[in-house]
């Protein structure tokens, strides 16, 4: 009779253990699926060309002569973005040089004076002094569709 009970008691050691297993299993798997980032577009390094954009007001020069855009400081360039679907904001990868790769978020400073404001996957808009810079990035290889679920 008592041998009957510890096997009993073993039998449910064994099944709780295991649905606990299990329950920590479906946990951290929802939690992934709900929580980690949407489909994202990766970008190779490359150098790219600088594109000026005007807008609004600004670019009917309605208060005084014609303002020119400037020109990211010689030495910083665009080596790729992370852009994520869904309205979630991005980052940039630039390089100065002498300094390598550096990371930058959206509204952060690029170089002194030169604000990054948006990101997308085939280019990224900068603000400076109230003008906008436009970088596109050259597609030289297909995109990627790592997250795809």
């Amino acid at each position: 009779m008592h041998m009957l009970l510890s096997l009993q008691r073993q039998m449910a050691w064994l099944i709780n253990s295991a649905a606990l297993v299990l329950l920590c299993y479906l946990a951290a798997h929802w939690t992934w699926n709900l929580l980690s980032p949407k489909q994202v577009s990766l970008q190779p390094k490359q150098t790219l060309p600088l594109q000026p954009r005007e807008s609004g007001v600004a670019a009917y020069h309605i208060f005084g002569g014609g303002r020119t855009d400037a020109a990211l400081p010689p030495g910083i360039k665009l080596d790729g973005v992370f852009a994520p679907k869904g309205g979630m904001p991005g980052a940039a990868i630039f390089n100065e040089a002498g300094k390598g790769n550096r990371v930058v978020l959206v509204n952060d400073q690029v170089s002194p004076g030169f604000v990054l404001e948006q990101v997308a996957g085939d280019h990224v808009v900068l603000g400076h002094g109230g003008a906008t810079l436009t970088l596109k990035l050259e597609s030289i290889a297909p995109e990627l569709d790592i997250g795809s679920k």
